[in-house]
């Protein structure tokens, strides 16, 4: 990490809380933010607002009490919330503060040099990155989906005690700054599973399009990135995406596609290989399945998720999406 922590400044010298109180306090304070800066859908940030509200000075304040935080008072399901709104308020905080404003406002959070691999806040005794966020404590402490990546945490390391099992909808809940995220969501233990249901429904019904006569399927390149964490083989991640989507013509005919061919001895034949080697090193932008049927991954808009008009930060459109630095949303 090569920055400090955006909270580490000045030590907090108020009373100590539990870490569900705390929890509920920055919760608070982030709803506060969501009605006064961000768009009703939560799909974009008002940052030139937000920098000079006393709301987000009241923020920043709050993150250094995080400091004195206990997280091992907290049990999976509060610690997998309080990091969920942590990430979202960190990347948030991140780009509000890391970016040069003033003499070259970012188009994108791909501007930030080391925005996720450097970008934390303490939490206790310990600096978590957004990096470290995601894939040590929300995916399970699995590696970064690149190649030749070791696991966030190592095994001696004291963080990796509070890991989060998996849960593959997170990744309709992390917003990593650019449009193709996520909308914005505050979530609350108490209906953490209808939130995250309701994200991954909303998404989903969004970004997977499917064109029955056609054979063809086309999704959000994060699931191409994190395939892996929803299976191991092609038709079990589209069965599990069936079971986040909406009743309707989408989820009717994506089932239908999946059972049609689900039964035929080549395809599963071919299904004995992961689908991350054939989506990200074989075929890369679409995969053919038998069929034939064809799945197109949308190119990612990295543009920032900004209130205010920008030019689109666009990539060659003749080159596959990249792996996104230290990050895929």
């Amino acid at each position: 990490m090569g920055r400090a922590p955006l909270n580490s400044t000045p030590e907090w010298t108020g009373e100590v809380r539990s870490a569900d109180a705390v929890a509920l306090a920055l919760q608070m304070k982030m709803l506060s933010l969501q009605g006064e800066f961000l768009a009703e859908d939560g799909t974009e940030v008002d940052y030139a607002a937000l920098q000079i509200s006393e709301t987000f000075e009241e923020y920043k304040d709050m993150t250094r009490e995080l400091q004195k935080v206990e997280l091992s008072q907290l049990d999976v399901d509060q610690r997998k919330c309080f990091f969920l709104n942590l990430y979202n308020a960190l990347t948030v905080h991140g780009i509000s503060e890391l970016a040069d404003w003033q003499k070259k406002p970012p188009n994108s959070p791909l501007d930030i040099v080391n925005f996720w691999s450097d970008t934390a806040y303490q939490i206790g005794p310990y600096a978590f990155t957004l990096d470290e966020i995601e894939h040590g404590i929300l995916r399970g402490n699995r590696p970064h989906p690149g190649p030749g990546r070791k696991l966030m945490f190592k095994e001696s390391d004291p963080r990796a005690q509070l890991v989060v099992p998996l849960d593959c909808r997170i990744h309709f809940a992390l917003v990593c700054g650019a449009k193709s995220c996520p909308a914005i969501r505050i979530y609350k233990v108490t209906n953490l599973e209808r939130g995250l249901q309701g994200a991954a429904r909303n998404f989903l019904d969004q970004e997977v399009m499917v064109d029955s006569k056609k054979k063809t399927i086309f999704m959000s390149k994060i699931l191409d990135w994190y395939s892996m964490d929803f299976g191991d083989t092609q038709v079990e991640v589209l069965q599990k995406l069936c079971e986040f989507m909406s009743d309707g013509p989408s989820k009717d005919a994506l089932s239908d596609i999946i059972e049609k061919d689900k039964d035929d001895s080549f395809f599963l034949n071919r299904m004995t290989q992961s689908w991350r080697y054939f989506s990200r090193w074989i075929l890369r932008t679409q995969l053919l399945l038998p069929g034939p049927i064809t799945v197109h991954f949308k190119e990612y808009n990295w543009s920032l998720n900004k209130k205010d008009l920008s030019p689109t930060y666009a990539l060659d459109p003749t080159q596959p999406s990249p792996s996104p630095p230290n990050r895929l949303c």
